[in-house]
């Protein structure tokens, strides 16, 4: 990998130091900042979808990961439940064939598509492609594609996959009562049955072998606990944002198979941060710092003039690609209070008391600003691509 970027590094006692580099290869810096000690790395994205540009580090970045630091696990934009498919196929024995790849994408409905801009991003298919022909040249160290996008158990998914083979004696009788006892609120009440039926087999569970199989079970179990925790705040929207944040942090921390690296926001993998105007909500980057101390590391995107990004229309499924002018708030800029041109940190920030204003994509998306408060410390890295 042989991108030449402007890059700063991020001291993690808190003050910064300048390199007066202007071309780095970024994999001589990953080399050097990736250590053992190192179990998740959080990629930042300028706006609230995936940007091509950004997207194409993140893959960069994986690759070099997977390759040199011995990580095992790829998390994405999107629901895990939508990609399981895709990690099954690259976690089986079959051969490569990218018409297999086509026809699981095939079997997405569309709308559901449209709501997932990473299938827009050609880094995507780019990173499916590469996992695959990995795991068949190194099926001992295989590598496993999870979702960062929070969504609640499907019914009928969860009991086929779990209650049927693992507890058959009582499959049967176990789904007449789901059926019989679900009564107006559907969801909540299956998640009541999963979290209850989990509790009930807890030592039988725990006896399967700790493999993907597992992982699955798990994620959809706390998935369903995490909804049963979001059914009692009452529509609060900061407590839901840290709830589904928490419980993917704990997805993260929970995998029984090696170190992480996760496509995400700039604001969503800072280590801690903060919005302006607006209940405080908690990101999982700051659970995963609080439970990781310096094993957490994250990277902080941004663009020295502007990125094209794909924007789905609000009650549409057409997507529209937007252009971000960087030099008006560029992330950059701001956190630098220097042209983009003049990327690298001066000496003033070392005493910077205040947050600085963080800008990511303007875009108006739900009740929240899009303003977020970010420190020079939340981040170990700071990338500005050349494009």
């Amino acid at each position: 990998m042989k991108f030449l970027l402007s890059i700063t590094c991020f001291l993690l006692i808190s003050f910064c130091y300048t390199q007066n580099l202007k071309k780095i290869s970024l994999d001589s810096i990953l080399d050097k900042q990736i250590t053992d000690e190192i179990k998740v790395v959080g990629l930042g994205d300028i706006g609230p979808f995936p940007s091509e540009e950004i997207s194409s580090y993140a893959f960069e970045i994986s690759k070099f990961l997977i390759k040199n630091k011995e990580f095992k696990n790829v998390f994405v934009p999107a629901t895990d439940i939508l990609l399981r498919p895709f990690n099954d196929y690259i976690n089986s024995d079959s051969v490569y064939e990218k018409k297999k790849i086509d026809s699981i994408f095939a079997e997405i409905p569309s709308k559901t598509k449209k709501e997932y801009v990473i299938f827009e991003i050609s880094a995507f298919w780019n990173l499916i492609s590469f996992l695959k022909k990995y795991n068949l040249e190194n099926p001992k160290k295989k590598i496993s594609l999870h979702g960062t996008e929070y969504s609640s158990p499907y019914p009928s998914y969860f009991f086929y996959k779990y209650i049927s083979p693992l507890d058959k004696s009582e499959s049967k009788s176990t789904s007449q009562k789901w059926v019989e006892n679900i009564t107006e609120d559907y969801v909540i009440g299956v998640c009541q049955k999963i979290v209850a039926w989990h509790k009930d087999n807890i030592s039988q569970i725990e006896k399967l072998p700790k493999n993907q199989y597992y992982n699955y079970l798990m994620k959809d179990v706390n998935s369903a606990n995490t909804l049963l925790k979001i059914a009692k705040v009452n529509n609060d929207e900061a407590k839901i944002v840290s709830l589904v944040s928490e419980n993917l942090s704990n997805e993260i921390l929970n995998l029984t198979d090696g170190k992480s690296v996760i496509w995400s926001r700039n604001h969503l993998v800072a280590k801690s941060s903060k919005r302006e105007k607006s209940p405080q909500a908690i990101f999982f980057g700051s659970f995963l710092n609080s439970a990781l101390k310096d094993s957490y590391y994250a990277i902080l995107f941004d663009f020295p003039e502007k990125a094209e990004i794909s924007v789905p229309k609000k009650d549409s499924q057409e997507i529209v690609v937007e252009h971000f002018f960087a030099e008006k708030d560029a992330t950059i800029k701001l956190l630098t209070k220097n042209t983009t041109k003049q990327f690298f940190l001066s000496n003033e920030l070392k005493v910077v008391k205040k947050p600085l204003k963080v800008i990511s994509i303007p875009y108006n998306f739900g009740k929240y600003p899009n303003y977020i408060t970010l420190e020079p410390k939340d981040f170990n890295l700071l990338i500005q691509s050349s494009n």
